[in-house]
């Protein structure tokens, strides 16, 4: 479900606008609106699964989440469907840690391995079947729904789900009586907010002095979260010790930029299908259906690929720059007239340098670790990946519809890609050569 609504408003956000009306700010604040509080609060999931217990929080997240879901296809405005979208993205937030905290708690090391590998399939199926699913539900119209049927369909699952916990989820588990930091996730959401909202809005209010101070004060924000977490004396949102690890650092430093440009360019890709072409969501996703097809072939090879980890992350971000620059080598000459099958290769080839950049950056970022770090670890660079990904939409769709020649926006999206991941590959020397642990 969570997968699903990550990656559904890329495809139906055009079709909700020309709905329910809002300026352009809209279509990012579809996938940012969600993406932001998920990030900020995907942190704190896990704590308060320690907290009061991971069958208590499961059943919370996912009640809130099926909830809100109803009320995203019930908004009779943009304004309160973005509003439900970030109270989604809240209790996803609070959904997808106790996941995998449950697994590991109820199967034996054994059946570990085994177990957590069922999830793999499971979020690659959602992550390629998001955008298709919403395509198909928009364009069958079913009961004259349209779109509001890409968030009706979260309903069933979750009254399954909930009942399915309730009989099966274990009733006891050991908590930790420590409380949680309330004022350092205060600190970090302010911070994050302040941070994307004149980015996503800016463009709209002519780029007033005050949003470059939002800004100044979002950045200072980190700074002042970063402080507060080595004094507080409660649970801390991330353990201190991490903070003073050079190589975790720089790993959120690399993780930031990398899913920042994938993010902001994948978006706008997505509205020049739509805007651009006037494609319809369906045939927009098939489009881009080669790019989850490139991150599974790539997952697969770098199995067989004997490098280093940090190779393997270089010769990916090449891969996804090479990729970017090719998608705007393909439109700019064609233009109006783009057969889109032209488009399969430079698609395919972003999403193989994805993949090639998945495992490796977690494995080098979270070798680096302590045992006791791990679990804060992981949540925050999970965290951090739906972060640099809200950031990206929000600079890079400002970029995008600041210009009218759609041709135009998205090639200059792309050259920017592909300098910013230039960038992001020279940061990624910042991390040691293999995985090794502390």
């Amino acid at each position: 479900m969570d997968q699903v609504d990550t990656t559904v408003t890329g495809t139906a956000g055009p079709v909700i606008r020309a709905d329910l009306g809002g300026d352009l700010s809209v279509l990012p604040w579809l996938s940012a609106g969600y993406t932001l509080p998920f990030a900020v609060l995907l942190v704190v999931g896990g704590r308060l699964g320690d907290i009061h217990g991971r069958r208590r929080m499961f059943l919370v997240g996912m009640a809130g989440f099926t909830l809100a879901s109803l009320a995203c296809a019930l908004a009779p405005s943009a304004g309160l469907l973005i509003g439900a979208r970030a109270v989604q993205g809240a209790f996803g937030a609070l959904l997808i840690p106790q996941g995998f905290g449950i697994v590991r708690t109820v199967f034996a090391a054994r059946q570990l391995g085994l177990a957590m590998s069922m999830f793999a399939p499971s979020l690659a199926a959602a992550s390629v079947c998001g955008p298709v699913l919403a395509g198909a539900l928009i364009g069958a119209d079913l009961a004259g729904l349209g779109w509001r049927m890409v968030f009706l369909v979260n309903v069933p699952p979750g009254l399954l789900a909930m009942v399915g916990a309730l009989a099966f989820l274990p009733r006891t588990q050991v908590r930790t009586v420590a409380r949680l930091d309330v004022a350092g996730v205060s600190v970090l959401a302010v911070a994050s907010t302040l941070l994307v909202w004149p980015l996503v809005q800016g463009r709209e209010w002519g780029w007033p002095w005050w949003c470059l101070v939002m800004i100044a004060a979002g950045l200072a924000g980190f700074g002042v979260f970063a402080a507060h977490q080595r004094k507080t004396r409660c649970l801390p949102v991330v353990e201190p010790t991490l903070l003073t690890n050079r190589v975790f650092v720089a790993g959120l430093v690399v993780a930031v930029a990398f899913f920042a440009v994938v993010g902001g360019f994948l978006f706008a890709a997505g509205m020049f299908l739509q805007l651009g072409l006037g494609l319809s969501p369906l045939r927009a996703a098939l489009t881009t259906a080669p790019l989850p097809l490139g991150i599974v072939a790539a997952v697969t090879a770098s199995r067989w690929i004997r490098a280093t980890r940090r190779k393997l992350l270089h010769a990916g971000m090449t891969v996804v720059a090479i990729g970017a620059a090719g998608f705007a080598g393909t439109v700019v000459p064609l233009g109006p007239h783009l057969p889109l099958w032209a488009l399969a290769p430079s698609l395919v080839t972003v999403g193989f340098g994805m993949g090639l950049v998945f495992g490796p950056l977690y494995a080098v970022i979270l070798a680096g670790v302590g045992e006791h770090e791990l679990g804060s670890a992981s949540g925050t660079l999970s965290a951090i990946q739906q972060f640099g990904g809200a950031l990206g939409i929000s600079v890079l769709a400002t970029v995008y519809f600041t210009m009218a020649d759609p041709i135009v926006a998205v090639a200059i999206v792309a050259g920017i890609a592909t300098l910013a991941m230039a960038g992001t590959h020279a940061a990624a020397f910042l991390l040691p050569r293999e995985a090794s642990r502390r």
